[in-house]
Parts: C-alpha cells; sequence; structure tokens
C-alpha cells in the first residue's frame, strides 16, 4: 500500500468510525454546553515521546473543533503512573484528559503501589493510534539473523543483555514475551529511557532491543544494527527486509504499541460523546494523519469501548507474561 492510499484509507475509516456513533451522538450531543472553558492533556512521560508528540500534533485542532483552547501538560514519574494519578483524581468533568501508553496495562500489572484501580478508575474516551514495534540487534552480537541469534541464547541462557525503559515497561514485556516464545532465557538491563537502553545496543553493552520503527529505522539503514523481526501481519515499507515474527518462526507473537486518552472515572455520558466525536474527527483530518503516519503508526479512533477492550486484553496477557518471566516492581 503506498502512503497515499494508506493516507486515504486511514481517513476513510476513522471517518466512518464516526458515522457509525451517530445514533450514540445525536442526543448526548444535544444536551450538553459543553465546554466552556480550557481543556488539559496530562502526558504522564517528559516531552519529545511518541505520546507527547502525537498530543500536541492533535492539540491545536481539538481546540478548534471545541471552541476552547486545548493545553498540553506534561507530568513525568514513576512509568508514567504520577500523571496517571494525577489526572484521574482530577474532577470527571471532561477538562482533563490523560494521553496514556500500551505502558499502561503494563504498569497495571507490575506496579503495587498504584494510587489508582487501572480497571476501574478511568472513562476510555478513544484510542488515537497503533503501530508496530521492531526487535532491533546490535552488530557486534555476530550473528545474522534471528535463527542465529536464537541459537546463541539457547546455548548459553543468561548469556545475551536486552535493554528496556524499566521494570514494567512496554519493552520489557514485549522483549519476555519474545523469549518465551523463543524458548531462551535474556538477561534485563533496566535504562531510565529508550535512547539509554540504544545507546548501549549500538556501543555493543547489550544484545537486543525493541523500539518503534521511527526510531531503529535510521540505524538498521545505516547499518549500525540489524532488524530481527517486525511485530504485525506485514513487513515495512521503509524496513522490507526486516521479516515479520511469523516469517522467522514466532507466529503467536502479538505486539501492538498503542496510544490513547482516558478520563477520571465518572465522566458524563454527553461529555464522553462531544469528546469522543471531535477525536475521531480530527484523527481523519489530512494533517493530523500525515503526521500519525510519519511516526510510523496508523490513526485509530473508534468509540470508547474499543479502548476498554485493548486495556483489558492487554492486562490478561501480560500477566500472564509476569508470572512466566518473575517480572515483578523493584
Amino acid at each position: 500500500m503506498t502512503r497515499r492510499s494508506l493516507i486515504q484509507f486511514s481517513a476513510a475509516w476513522a471517518l466512518a468510525s464516526t458515522s457509525a456513533l451517530a445514533p450514540w451522538l445525536s442526543h448526548a450531543l444535544a444536551q450538553t454546553r459543553f465546554p466552556d472553558r480550557p481543556i488539559r492533556i496530562i502526558v504522564p512521560y517528559s516531552a519529545g515521546g511518541g505520546g507527547d508528540i502525537l498530543a500536541r500534533a492533535m492539540a491545536p485542532r481539538l481546540a478548534e473543533r471545541l471552541g476552547v483552547p486545548v493545553v498540553v501538560e506534561n507530568r513525568a514519574g514513576a512509568g508514567g503512573n504520577l500523571g496517571t494519578e494525577h489526572g484521574l483524581k482530577s474532577p470527571a468533568d471532561g477538562y482533563t484528559l490523560v494521553a496514556i501508553s500500551s505502558t499502561y496495562p503494563c504498569q497495571a500489572v507490575v506496579s503495587r503501589k498504584l494510587g489508582f484501580d487501572p480497571l476501574h478508575d478511568y472513562t476510555p474516551v478513544s484510542l488515537m493510534s497503533a503501530g508496530p514495534a521492531v526487535l532491533a540487534m546490535g552488530k557486534h552480537v555476530g550473528v545474522q539473523n534471528m535463527a542465529g541469534f536464537i541459537e546463541l541464547a539457547r546455548r548459553a541462557p543468561g548469556s545475551q543483555a536486552y535493554g528496556s525503559a524499566g521494570v514494567g515497561s512496554q519493552a520489557q514485556f514485549a522483549t519476555e514475551l519474545f523469549a518465551y516464545l523463543a524458548g531462551v532465557q535474556l538477561n534485563h538491563i533496566a535504562y531510565k529511557g529508550t535512547s539509554q537502553a540504544f545507546n548501549d545496543l549500538l556501543g555493543g553493552s547489550i544484545a537486543i532491543a525493541i523500539t518503534t520503527p521511527t526510531f531503529i529505522t535510521p540505524f538498521i539503514r545505516s547499518g549500525r544494527a540489524l532488524g530481527l523481526a517486525v511485530s504485525g501481519p506485514k513487513r515495512l515499507p521503509q524496513l522490507p527486509e526486516v521479516p515479520t515474527f511469523a516469517e522467522v518462526g514466532l507466529a503467536d507473537y502479538e505486539y501492538t504499541a498503542w496510544n490513547a486518552l482516558i478520563a477520571p472515572k465518572g465522566l458524563p455520558a454527553e461529555v464522553l460523546a462531544r469528546l469522543n466525536l471531535e477525536i475521531n474527527h480530527v484523527l481523519s483530518t489530512r494533517e493530523v494523519t500525515e503526521k500519525i503516519i510519519a511516526d510510523g503508526v496508523t490513526p485509530v479512533g473508534g468509540p470508547p469501548e474499543t479502548l476498554s477492550r485493548q486495556i483489558r486484553a492487554d492486562i490478561l496477557r501480560w500477566q500472564e507474561v509476569a508470572r512466566v518471566a518473575n517480572i515483578r516492581e523493584e
């Protein structure tokens, strides 16, 4: 699929999703005067990450649709839990949203001291984007493909290290899922951020790490790293030489990195309806669609229930991975 056709498809899908919501929205929207003051989107991570970039791309377009300022506020710490807790303990009036990622269900599984219930203390608003990940390997490892790496790791359990942004990060869970399916034991090295992990991968201190296509593509193209596999049903246009997990014999491997918006528990139905409608509209615009696709992911949108199902399914899956890999909060 070409870039042009992908953009057209994404826009058409988001518009179709919005149209499907019309019967649910029509009555609710007639009942509300929301909003009448600025809305803030709390990003529980540092500025510059994928979720932050997406929130900032959407904020001005949402402001145009809603007729009030939409402000992005970064509140990083504790794997995203500090900012998420702050947002979910705000009034449930629609004026505070939280931009979560697929780290949310990971933290729900591993964190013992959450100040909120990750299954019940939120209102799902909408998925925003979703995309695959690439398992990358440093050139220093000395093998050329997935089969070679798996053989190397099996010969000496624990000898091959991987890096992530810390205990409970989605990269840790995604890599441990790979290790389980491949039948290997890896050594986890926790970093304070993904960039630090990849500095060590390129420098020869760790063997593998998993990240977004946008981040790793320049390193693979320059020959500084090798792509072992990409999650998802097909190869990526920007990395056509990197096989899918299914193609390397790991057909059961499923991992999608996503971003979404949630609100505090108890958000009025009419406010939720308005927010969901406008978010879906913004996701269908060419400008936002192009920005999302440029970051290597796809616009999603859809009704709130889609996000709720995604969170619950991920929590169930990661609970099993945490049990098998003995992932525990330190």
